[in-house]
């Protein structure tokens, strides 16, 4: 068995963080794991409360409980893009694999243990390009008594494991502009009906620049990579049941929005995040679903992560443009609509 190291990059955000490290804690494979901190140097005046509470968690907790523990203390502000790449290329000099989470991520007790052996028994599977810890709180329709999902059709980041090799393969395909360009001939085929509305309304909203997040496109991000999912014909393993709860829709994150109200059970925009179910066990040993239901969980996921119909018709409007166009042409055909130049 090959054990991973994990990362997480952080800064201020010091009750997230202690809750994040404390429930890693909690893993009985936490003695295997190798974690890597990257605490960022603060930028704002609001940012030192946190930092100095963070480095005081630091310096007097009992972390031995880990295989090993490494801080790194950044002199200056890296800000969370560098912060985190920086992390994860020195850890890719040392491992084939990571598991990468930010720091508001709550865990159950035997996310370690899911990630290594799944991690593991998929290594050799080209198709699969991640492992997520995350599981949207849907009825997956899965054979009976399975406890992993494969997925194609969303890349949840909130405990996910990546191989060296593959995470390279993609990355630097979509930093190229290759997923950009392949997303028109998707397109064209008519496979971007295997996505849910709401990857190729972010995708689509993103590439044209009207979306907030539209950086993300050309990164590893969920946004990308549930695109690159239906465009490659890749897959994601996930647990059917989620092993990571997310704190940081409180406005406090760089890309998370603030969500306090809502309704539990309700639809992805006013979810409780941070009061959804996630696995207690203590343990975990691998049943795939043998079922691969893929169409079924596509509309089960559609139903959760909805989009109103306006959404749905001014991205069906831009798709079809991108088809019969093609990137370039459409991204001139957006620039003189504005009136600027493409």
């Amino acid at each position: 068995m090959i054990y991973a190291p994990m990362m997480i990059p952080t800064l201020c955000r010091s009750e997230h963080f202690i809750r994040c490290v404390e429930s890693l804690k909690r893993n009985s494979w936490a003695r295997y794991t190798d974690m890597y901190i990257a605490l960022d140097y603060p930028a704002k005046d609001e940012h030192w409360d946190g930092y100095r509470k963070i480095c005081d968690y630091l310096e007097n907790s009992d972390l031995s409980i880990f295989a090993s523990f490494h801080v790194v203390k950044r002199e200056s502000n890296y800000g969370a893009g560098k912060n985190s790449r920086e992390l994860r290329e020195y850890i890719f000099q040392k491992y084939d694999r990571v598991i990468r989470t930010d720091d508001d991520v709550e865990f159950s007790p035997n996310f370690l243990e899911f990630m290594d052996k799944t991690l593991e028994m998929y290594k050799d599977d080209d198709k699969v390009i991640a492992v997520s810890g995350y599981s949207y709180p849907i009825e997956w329709d899965v054979s009976r008594g399975s406890n992993t999902l494969l997925e194609n059709i969303v890349a949840p980041m909130w405990g996910t494991g990546f191989w060296r090799k593959k995470y390279e393969i993609v990355s630097e395909y979509i930093r190229s502009g290759g997923l950009i360009r392949d997303f028109a001939k998707t397109c064209r085929m008519g496979k971007h009906k295997k996505m849910i509305y709401a990857a190729w309304i972010d995708y689509v909203t993103s590439v044209t620049g009207r979306h907030p997040y539209e950086g993300l496109v050309c990164g590893m991000s969920d946004i990308a990579l549930r695109i690159y999912l239906v465009v490659k014909d890749s897959y994601v393993i996930s647990p059917t049941v989620s092993k990571s709860r997310n704190w940081g829709f409180d406005g406090s994150g760089v890309y998370c929005p603030s969500i306090s109200g809502g309704r539990k059970g309700g639809c992805a925009r006013d979810y409780l995040y941070k009061e959804q179910p996630i696995d207690e066990s203590s343990f975990f040993d691998i049943v795939p679903d043998k079922k691969q239901a893929f169409e079924e969980n596509r509309k089960r996921l559609n139903l959760f992560d909805s989009r109103s119909f306006r959404e749905k018709a001014d991205v069906t409007c831009r798709v079809i443009l991108y088809r019969g166009l093609g990137e370039k042409r459409y991204r001139q055909l957006i620039a003189f609509v504005r009136g600027g130049t493409a």
